[in-house]
């Protein structure tokens, strides 16, 4: 990996610079799946992910949407 390359593996920040119009430049998957994704290195790379983290609305919206994530898998128990 060098520093041409901004990398996460991280679905919702790679979600977030593909939204702010940001193309994957490559992948690479570890040996236990999980996937990195490779996004050009610029400072507006930089200025989107100092606003990613910084955006507290965003932060609430991905702690919702990730709680009713698990809530629509979670299996519900059998009745007594």
């Amino acid at each position: 990996m060098n520093d041409e390359y901004y990398f996460t593996q991280s679905l919702n920040i790679a979600a977030y610079l593909i939204s702010k119009g940001f193309e994957v430049k490559r992948t690479e998957t570890n040996s236990v799946g999980i996937m990195t994704f490779f996004f050009e290195r610029s400072e507006k790379t930089h200025d989107l992910i100092m606003a990613y983290n910084s955006n507290d609305e965003l932060k609430k919206f991905i702690a919702a949407f990730r709680e009713i994530k698990r809530l629509a898998h979670t299996v519900p128990q059998q009745a007594k």
